[in-house]
C-alpha cells in the first residue's frame, strides 16, 4: 500500500490537485522552501522513505509522510492526505527531520 498511497499522491501533483494547509506553508517558510521544491521532492526519485497513516488518527483519509533527500543532504518531510473520493492531496506539514535512524533506500 506505501507505494500505491505515494503513486496517487504523485498522480495528484502532476494533475494539479494539491490543497496547501497554512501549517505546510508556516513550515515551508521555516525550512526556507519554495512549494515548487516540495512538489519536485515528492515526486522524484530521491525519495527514501513512505510511511503510511504513520500516528495521524485526526484524518479520516490515508495519510503519508515523504522524507526526502534535498541536494545539501538535509531530510525534508512532508505529510500528505489523500482523499479518495476527490483524488485531490492536502500538504499538511512540512518540516526538516533532525535526527535520520532508519534511513532507507525507497525500492
Amino acid at each position: 500500500m506505501k507505494k500505491e498511497l505515494h503513486k496517487l499522491v504523485v498522480e495528484a501533483i502532476r494533475a494539479g490537485r494539491v490543497w496547501v494547509s497554512i501549517h505546510a506553508v508556516e513550515g515551508m517558510e521555516n525550512c526556507d522552501l519554495a512549494l515548487e521544491s516540495i512538489l519536485d521532492l515528492a515526486v522524484r526519485a530521491s525519495t527514501i522513505e513512505v510511511e503510511e497513516n504513520f500516528s495521524y488518527k485526526r484524518y479520516r483519509y490515508p495519510t503519508c509522510s515523504i522524507n526526502c533527500m534535498t541536494k545539501s543532504g538535509l531530510i525534508v518531510c512532508s505529510v500528505w492526505v489523500y482523499n479518495k473520493e476527490t483524488k485531490w492531496v492536502k500538504l499538511s506539514s512540512v518540516y526538516f527531520r533532525k535526527l535520520w535512524f532508519r534511513y532507507r533506500i525507497r525500492s
